[in-house]
Order: structure tokens, then C-alpha cells, then sequence
């Protein structure tokens, strides 16, 4: 039943985003004002390194809003929506795993800057949200299907952490259109 649901939910998603015509604004992180970031926040060791992150862009002036995906019907033992960190979880996803809650929609229509998806792992949800997101430009990790979903796709490597692979998205981000902001039609 599971790959049916993923299967399904994958197609439909890959119709869906094939139908958005979007125009990307390449950002780095001198120029981005507000970024988003999606990630699993199944575990809570996770969800530590993101507050890290959040204050580091906070520090440099930047708004943030992060969105984490629990894999859990109910959250009580997870963690409390806050200003800058919102949850969905698993009792919000539909029959093909589209998110169908106030927070992830509320998110996907937000237009950040940068949109840095830190799932290393594939998850459905998340790559919803990516695909679907309003976002100017969206990073994210490599897989079969990354073109679909980023403007700019990062390998996270062979030590698949999330600690590495925010070390490895903040460094290329910063390397970005340093010379210039240039406007792109991608994808």
C-alpha cells in the first residue's frame, strides 16, 4: 500500500509542478531577505542544528521561516510551532502524501528568496512543498528527481548528515552570483 501511495502521490506531483511556469531569481545569501527552510524534524536532533541555523541567518539580518515534517500521527512528544519554526505531520497528509494543513500550505505560498530544502533524505512531503513552493530560487539535495523540484541542486555527499550537508548548502549559497544577480527562466 505504501508504494502505491508514493508512486501515485510522485506522479501527480510530477504533473503538477510540470504545469507551474515560475521565473527564477538566482540569491545568494548576501541578497536573500527571507528564506525558508523545509526539513525532517522527526528527530529532535535535528531540530537543534536548524535552531543553530535559523539564529545564524537571524545574526546576518535575514527573516526566516522553517517548516519540519514529522513522521507521526501524533507529534505530542515533538515539538510546539513556534514564530520562525512551524510542524506538519503525518495526520496532515492526504491518501497520495500531499500535506493538507494550514502550515504547509500557509509556507508553500510564502515567496522567500531561498527555499533550502535539508531533507537528505527523499520524502514525499517535503519535496511537496518544494515543488510546489512560490519561492525565487530553491535549493536542495541531489536524487532522480531534483531538477523537478530545485533551481539549484547540491550532492549531500557520502556522509549523508544533516549537520554536513547545511555545511556544504550554506558554503555553495554563498558562492552564488557573487559577480552579478542574474535573472533565469530554469527548469
Amino acid at each position: 500500500m505504501k508504494k502505491l501511495q508514493l508512486a501515485i502521490g510522485t506522479f501527480l506531483l510530477h504533473r503538477k509542478i510540470r504545469g507551474i511556469n515560475r521565473s527564477v531569481q538566482v540569491n545568494n545569501l548576501e541578497v536573500a531577505h527571507y528564506i525558508g527552510i523545509v526539513y525532517n524534524a522527526t528527530n529532535p536532533d535535528d531540530y537543534k542544528l536548524l535552531k543553530k541555523l535559523v539564529a545564524y541567518f537571524k545574526d546576518m539580518g535575514k527573516r526566516v521561516m522553517a517548516l519540519g515534517y514529522i513522521d507521526d500521527r501524533d507529534p505530542k512528544n515533538h515539538l510546539n510551532t513556534r514564530l520562525d519554526f512551524r510542524f506538519f505531520t503525518k495526520k496532515e497528509l492526504n491518501w497520495v502524501l500531499k500535506p493538507d494543513g494550514l502550515e504547509a500550505n500557509n509556507f508553500i505560498d510564502e515567496k522567500f528568496d531561498i527555499l533550502l530544502d535539508l531533507g537528505v533524505d527523499y520524502c514525499l512531503p517535503i519535496k511537496y512543498i518544494c515543488g510546489l513552493s512560490k519561492a525565487s530560487f530553491k535549493v536542495g539535495p541531489q536524487d532522480k528527481n531534483s531538477n523537478l523540484y530545485y533551481d539549484m541542486i547540491l550532492d549531500p555527499g557520502y556522509n549523508r548528515t544533516l549537520e554536513n550537508y547545511i555545511k556544504n548548502t550554506e558554503v555553495y549559497i554563498k558562492m552564488v552570483n557573487r559577480q552579478h544577480r542574474p535573472t533565469a527562466d530554469i527548469g
